[in-house]
């Protein structure tokens, strides 16, 4: 069960459905990563950073930040309604990604700026 609405706190309601028939899936795996102060989300639990040389400058290094293939445990999975409850912090900016096997990974971007509790999302 929720823990109780707050100011900098709001219940949310994530269901993650098949997007050809919008059929609920069951033991989807959700990972929430919040926006930090960079610009990133989840920092060094989402992103590698790579070193390597610009293909159009021979001599010149680019530093790019690429999604890490393993990312651990899910933060959740979702029950038999294919949801999950959780709390959200307010003003704040989110990525969610859901993963199961079978299935695309599937990115949703989410901002609580402005939102009230209880939030409902669709993934």
């Amino acid at each position: 069960m929720f823990a109780e609405a707050t100011p900098t706190n709001n219940r949310a309601l994530i269901t993650v459905v098949n997007e050809l028939d919008q059929t609920p899936i069951s033991e989807a795996g959700v990972y929430i990563f919040e926006k930090n102060k960079s610009g990133l989300f989840g920092e060094e639990d989402l992103y590698e950073v790579v070193l390597e040389e610009k293909a159009d400058k021979q001599g010149e290094m680019e530093m790019r930040f690429v999604m890490k293939k393993e990312l651990g445990a899910p933060d959740f999975y979702t029950d038999e309604t294919g949801s999950v409850e959780t709390n959200l912090a307010a003003n704040q900016e989110y990525l969610f990604l859901v993963t199961k096997k079978g299935y695309a990974n599937k990115e949703l971007r989410y901002s609580t700026f402005g939102q009230s509790s209880p939030m409902s999302l669709q993934i």
